[in-house]
């Protein structure tokens, strides 16, 4: 336990809603670091980072976030690949873009790739890793999810980067 206190939602939601107002009146602003913003709210967030056009942000080029637990990170690795694409046609690119998701269960390895490739071109560097753990009121982690790796399974030398993909 780090000390910090979960969010009740309507505190994470205002948060979400504070950070948005922030940086809508700060076009300067070059990175954004968002830690354990609950799904919702990140989704919010990233939502409007991606927004075409967004002027307020013009000058972004750094995203850090490390997930709040999640059970299966998916969702969030759809909704940064539609920012990537979005900002990208908005000639606003991420230079550098560094996940860490915390999650039950993970995807498999090809998947894993999969995301790393289909972001090649249209973010600079990207960074990607998965860090176990258990979401409050989940079922509990499974290792027979059809063709999921569970965490008994996990290979430690996956790529956390294109650049590492290619070396392999």
């Amino acid at each position: 336990m780090d000390g910090r206190r979960a969010l009740h939602p309507d505190e994470a939601a205002e948060s979400a809603l504070d950070l948005v107002r922030l940086i809508s009146n700060l076009p300067e602003i070059e990175g954004v670091k968002l830690y354990e913003v609950p799904p919702v709210e990140l989704d919010s967030i990233l939502e409007f980072l991606g927004r075409v056009p967004n002027p307020q942000c013009p000058n972004l080029k750094r995203l850090d976030i490390v997930s709040s637990p999640l059970q299966d990170p998916r969702l969030l690795l759809v909704a940064l690949g539609k920012l990537f694409v979005m900002r990208k046609e908005a000639g606003m690119p991420f230079q550098s873009v560094t996940v860490k998701m915390k999650c039950e269960t993970l995807i498999p390895a090809a998947e894993h790739r999969a995301f790393l490739t289909s972001w090649e071109g249209i973010v600079g560097d990207v960074m990607l890793e998965y860090e176990r753990t258990e979401v409050e009121g989940g079922g509990g982690g499974t290792d027979d999810l059809g063709d999921c790796v569970g965490w008994s399974g996990w290979p430690e030398n996956w790529p956390k980067t294109v650049e590492e993909m290619r070396g392999q």
